[in-house]
This record gives structure tokens, C-alpha cells and sequence, in this order.
């Protein structure tokens, strides 16, 4: 799924219901990135997958380890078949990514793999989760908006989802962002962080 639409978070839940219902002996949650471990090479990679037995591994844009045309990512998807292989009921490996990448760069180099997931798709949020969000970001900063605001922000944003990169929970804050600095530039010397007032523009 894209980026903000919530998938670290629901894998630290999970990690806790491993740990929970005894599935897992911890809810150690590892997290880290294919082109981190790639730089770090396999032999870091192996110490730092032992150090996470008994928990939970989340790798992100794990689609970026791409056996086929990297060496570099090549000795880490090797490393990661083999621990699947071997430590299957002592670990939990979560690869996050986008669904047609993974098909491409990482499951195309071996079948083998893709068997060892389950594949679960994280959907964009729509424009009524979109503006729930918006309004909890904006009133942990005790922001004011006009009556509207959120709806024509979630609007703008909905319009987003569903396309390949679209940033979710992320595209909110930057959007809110955004806004914010429009807010000072229109209030100048007389701004304050008291009065924010967000307002569409006309």
C-alpha cells in the first residue's frame, strides 16, 4: 500500500498481539529499510535479524531489495529465505511495500518467497477519513479553521487516493503544512500561534 495509509502501525499492534496470545515469546518490534540493510550488507543484516527472534521484523519498501537486478539487495533475499525457512515459528517478517513492485523485483526471483507471505493491501483512506484526520492534526495544534475548510481539504486530497505514491496521513500533514504557512504570510507582524484561523482561500 502508499506511504501514511498505516501499515507500521497496525505491524507494532500486531507485534503486541503475537506477544499477547503467545504466538511470540516478545513484542519486540524491529524496524528498519531495504536500502538500509543493503548498505549494511548480509553480515549486519543476519546479526540483526538474530537480535529480533522471538518478535517482529518490519521492512519497508522491501520491494527496493530487488534480488533481479540488485547484488546488493541479492544476499539479503537469500538471508531472508533462509530465516523463513528455519525460523518460521520463531520470528515474524513484515515486507511493506507496493503490491506491484514486490511482483516484479522481489517474488519474480523466486516463487519460493512469495509463498512464505500473506498478502494483505493497506487501501488509501477516502475523503471522510481523510478530513478526520485533517481535524485531529489540526486541533492538536488548537488551530481555528472556517466552516468548510476540512471538507474542501478532503476533497482536494481524495482526489490523490488511490494513485501510486499518494502520501495519506503524510499528504494531510503537508497539506496542513502548507496551509499553516499561508495562514502567517496572509497575517504577518500580527501573527499568533493563538489565533491561527485556517480559511479557504477565495
Amino acid at each position: 500500500g502508499n506511504a501514511g495509509s498505516g501499515k507500521t502501525t497496525v505491524c507494532r499492534l500486531f507485534a503486541e498481539i503475537l506477544r499477547d496470545t503467545g504466538l511470540r515469546k516478545t513484542k519486540t518490534f524491529s524496524e528498519t529499510t531495504a536500502q538500509k540493510v543493503k548498505d549494511e550488507g548480509s553480515d549486519k543484516f543476519r546479526t540483526f535479524m538474530k537480535k529480533a527472534i522471538g518478535g517482529t521484523v518490519f521492512i519497508g519498501e522491501a520491494h527496493d531489495l530487488n534480488p533481479v537486478g540488485d547484488t546488493m539487495g541479492r544476499p539479503i533475499v537469500n538471508e531472508l529465505l533462509d530465516i523463513c525457512e528455519n525460523q518460521r515459528d520463531k520470528i515474524t517478517i513484515v515486507l511493506a511495500g507496493y503490491e506491484d513492485d514486490f511482483e516484479k523485483n522481489l517474488f519474480a526471483y523466486n516463487q519460493g518467497l512469495k509463498s512464505r507471505f500473506k498478502v494483505l493491501v493497506f487501501d488509501d483512506f477516502d475523503e471522510a477519513e481523510l478530513r478526520h484526520i485533517w481535524n485531529i492534526m489540526r486541533e492538536e495544534k488548537k488551530w481555528y479553521e472556517e466552516k468548510d475548510v476540512s471538507l474542501v481539504a478532503a476533497r482536494r486530497l481524495n482526489k490523490m487516493s488511490g494513485q501510486k505514491g499518494f502520501g495519506n496521513a503524510r499528504a494531510v500533514r503537508q497539506l496542513l503544512e502548507s496551509a499553516t504557512k499561508a495562514a502567517m504570510t496572509r497575517i504577518g507582524n500580527d501573527f499568533s500561534m493563538d489565533q491561527m484561523s485556517l480559511m479557504t482561500k477565495d
